[in-house]
């Protein structure tokens, strides 16, 4: 059995000296979040399909003549069945439970987490390093969505 100290957040196999330290309660909310989104995405966001398949498709081809040719379509089409609306509802604000249950434990572990940062900025062993190409461009499509409810990145000039 872990002690209490021991308990990282999603509790990882490997584990290194900026991984945050969970307490038992934050390792228990978080694995109680996971639990929740995988529940959302099995038990209801096969509802999903069926709803298309059975109502929303036919109602699209009712009033357009056709069935939907894009992903904005079927967005526009599903945007009005109440199944869609609870499945997305529900993604959503387990995905917002996510990000303030581990927004508490890092705020809790930061000024730890700082001191090992810079304490490791400092010492002479590099174990190595990461050099971006400024030249790669991120595609189009990532900037267009939050993506798990994280900002949009910008791009760099």
């Amino acid at each position: 059995m872990k002690r209490v100290d021991e308990l990282r957040t999603a509790d990882r196999a490997f584990a290194h000296d900026l991984m945050v330290r969970a307490q038992h309660d934050d390792a228990a909310r978080e694995r109680y979040v996971l639990g929740l989104k995988r529940e959302i995405a099995r038990d209801l966001g096969p509802g999903n399909r069926t709803v298309y398949e059975r109502r929303a498709k036919q109602a699209f081809h009712r009033t357009k003549g056709r069935t939907p040719e894009t992903l904005s379509e079927v967005r526009g089409v599903m945007q009005r069945e109440g199944v869609h609306q609870m499945w997305s509802a529900l993604s959503r604000s387990a995905q917002e439970m996510m990000w303030e249950s581990v927004q508490t434990t890092i705020g809790r572990d930061l000024a730890r987490l700082e001191s090992t940062a810079r304490r490791l900025r400092q010492r002479n062993r590099k174990l190595g390093s990461l050099m971006l190409d400024p030249m790669v461009r991120m595609p189009a499509y990532v900037g267009k969505i939050d993506i798990h409810l994280q900002p949009v990145p910008r791009q760099h000039p």
